[in-house]
């Protein structure tokens, strides 16, 4: 049996930890915006600390104004965001599970090709049916949305093996 390269198991408590880090602050933020929360942000020294307002200096490849390969200074929140989002839904995607073995592995690649013919559909629907900035928005998400539907999927069979498991005994 061919092993394959995986994170040790504690990767799990930490991609979640990077993907709730963002997750919840963000959904907050959306909810006061739309007036559905209502508080306050935290201030210091009278000025109101919004969540994920980071400006600063980075090296960019392509972005600035004089050409490539330059120190730029920008807003870095939704970099920040997604590669942390992304991050936590690998490490939780590509951890070992609690027993590996060739029934794990089937599942593992009968999950990596369903949740890429799911992923093919979802951007079919979304390349015929979204334009303007919903289109790019949802597009920034599509690597995150390729790693959730191989959790999705690989947690769902790994509960309908052990189901049946405990079912025949």
């Amino acid at each position: 049996m061919k092993k394959i390269p995986l994170l040790p198991r504690y990767f799990r408590w930490i991609g979640l930890g990077l993907v709730l880090m963002f997750l919840i602050p963000t959904a907050l933020y959306m909810l006061k915006e739309n007036s559905i929360l209502i508080t306050n942000y935290p201030r210091i020294k009278g000025v109101e600390i919004m969540p994920f307002e980071l400006s600063f200096s980075t090296f960019a490849v392509l972005g600035g104004n004089d050409g490539p390969f330059e120190i730029i200074n920008t807003e870095m929140s939704l970099t920040l965001q997604l590669l942390s989002i992304f991050l936590g839904l690998s490490f939780i995607a590509f951890t070992k599970y609690k027993y590996e073995d060739e029934m794990i592995n089937s599942i593992r690649l009968y999950s990596r090709s369903w949740s890429i013919i799911s992923f093919a559909i979802f951007n079919v629907l979304l390349i015929a049916f979204v334009y303007a900035s919903w289109y790019i928005s949802l597009a920034f998400l599509s690597p995150n949305i390729i790693l959730l539907l191989y959790i999705i999927i690989f947690r769902f069979q790994v509960f309908k093996m052990n189901r049946r498991l405990a079912h025949e005994e």
